[in-house]
């Protein structure tokens, strides 16, 4: 699957998830989703492969603070929206690390420890869900063919691959190519780097998760949250993720190849 990873002119584990099968015998179509790290070093060349491959819009999931320092370019023809993953307020990274806020009235669910339990509560709590929601919405607008909707925050693997965990989960990609696909950040990157952020806790806490390689384990125990607290993934497409039964009908129309 290394062959996914798009070389353009200064993109960061750029990746295609075209061609991705489901369990009921579709595929992901191709040049239809795109996940990324940042945008900021894609020189002249990087931006003009990725308008020509038909991208339209660019969905930012970075914190204000990320966004200040290394904003996305103005690329022609693409639709550019900002949706932060992570709450801006500095006062709930306590609930990010410890996630005892939303378990405490459930004794029987354990959280995972380290990323994977941020990775949890990324999905659980409602601003999160909010901005995933939000991302559900706009593929509906991405409804032309060969036309492409792009995700992405610094390092294109933790929000990134969150979001493209749930895509595929809905897209009913089995959960080992759900995972393969999560790992294929360890192969885009050679070695680690961020930029120092300084400004809160907040973006101290992204730059930590930034330099830390993804564990196929963090996909799964997203996967049991959801199950836990919802029942189901349907169940959270339609409580935590606003989306009728109509509106799935129409994504799966749109990104799959029948």
């Amino acid at each position: 699957m290394e062959n996914r990873i798009l070389n353009f002119s200064g993109s960061v584990n750029l990746r295609e998830m075209g061609g991705y099968p489901t369990q009921d015998g579709k595929t992901i179509l191709w040049h239809k989703l795109l996940r990324s790290g940042a945008l900021s070093n894609l020189d002249k060349k990087g931006q003009s492969e990725l308008v020509d491959y038909g991208v339209k819009y660019d969905l930012d999931f970075r914190s204000p603070t990320e966004l200040k320092i290394s904003p996305d370019p103005n690329l022609s023809g693409v639709k550019y929206e900002h949706l932060p993953v992570y709450s801006p307020d500095s006062s709930s990274i306590s609930s990010w690390r410890s996630f005892t806020n939303l378990i405490k009235h459930h004794h029987k669910f354990t959280p995972a420890s380290d990323i994977g339990g941020i990775y949890q509560n990324v999905v659980l709590n409602e601003y999160s869900q909010n901005t995933y929601s939000k991302m559900f919405h706009l593929m509906l607008e991405n409804s032309e063919p060969n036309q492409s909707l792009l995700f992405h925050c610094s390092a294109g693997q933790d929000r990134t691959g969150i979001g493209a965990a749930l895509i595929e989960k809905l897209f009913n990609v089995p959960d080992q190519i759900i995972i393969e696909d999560y790992l294929l950040s360890n192969m885009a990157y050679t070695s680690r780097t961020s930029e120092v952020l300084t400004n809160d806790d907040v973006d101290e806490f992204i730059n930590q998760m930034n330099l830390s390689d993804v564990q196929a384990n963090n996909i799964t125990v997203i996967f049991k949250a959801i199950d836990y607290f919802y029942g189901s993934f349907k169940q959270y497409a339609k409580d935590a993720l606003k989306l009728s039964e109509s509106e799935i009908t129409d994504l799966r129309k749109i990104y799959l190849k029948y």
